[in-house]
């Protein structure tokens, strides 16, 4: 199932997510509480104009809604919640679509539905 999988900027198999996800208590390894950990650990970035993926969020500790998206997609999938990262426009009372409004976040399906989590901006389900 790919929205379990690996791949090239969400690596779930990847060692330094495998070691996070053991690291924290049984009881915060839920779709929330994966969610709760980026929002409060990872800062929102710049936006950056390539990819860099899960692990340089991780890693430097602060991402673009895109890489922070897929980080807590590598967390969810590493966790056997499938996850998928979506991307769109956030749109303000104008309904005006603009370039700079578009934005990632991540869908992941629990209890038999798909929902949203957004750490960059702080929406959950």
């Amino acid at each position: 199932d790919n929205d379990l999988s690996s791949e090239r900027f969400i690596s779930s198999d990847a060692a330094e997510i495998k070691k996070l996800l053991k690291s924290f208590p049984d009881k915060d390894v839920t779709p929330l509480g994966l969610f709760k950990w980026v929002q409060a650990n990872i800062k929102n970035g710049p936006y950056t104009l390539f990819d860099l993926g899960a692990l340089a969020a991780l890693e430097q500790k602060e991402a673009d809604c895109t890489d922070s998206s897929y980080l807590l997609a590598a967390l969810y999938r590493a966790s056997s919640v499938p996850a998928r990262v979506m991307g769109g426009f956030v749109l303000d009372g104008s309904r005006k679509i603009e370039t700079r409004a578009f934005h990632n976040w991540v869908e992941f399906y629990h209890e038999g539905a798909w929902r949203v989590a957004d750490a960059n901006l702080g929406h959950y389900d």
